[in-house]
């Protein structure tokens, strides 16, 4: 599974777990960018998704993928 389809399938469950939540879904579908954005960093993943995301989705939605 690559990271899109894993961004999908978390964004897809969560949509189904917690409808009325509309920033927990995309946080979901984006949460594993920062395997793409720094490869050599696999515990700071979240940290640097959270950082692209934030100016974009909201400081919500970066506190959820960190």
């Amino acid at each position: 599974m690559d990271i899109l389809d894993h961004g999908l399938q978390a964004a897809a469950l969560l949509a189904v777990s917690h409808p009325r939540d509309e920033e927990l879904q995309p946080a979901g579908l984006v949460h594993g960018i920062g395997h793409c954005l720094v490869p050599a960093d696999e515990s700071g993943h979240g940290r640097h998704a959270a950082a692209a995301v934030e100016g974009l989705l909201g400081p919500r939605v970066a506190r959820l993928v960190a």
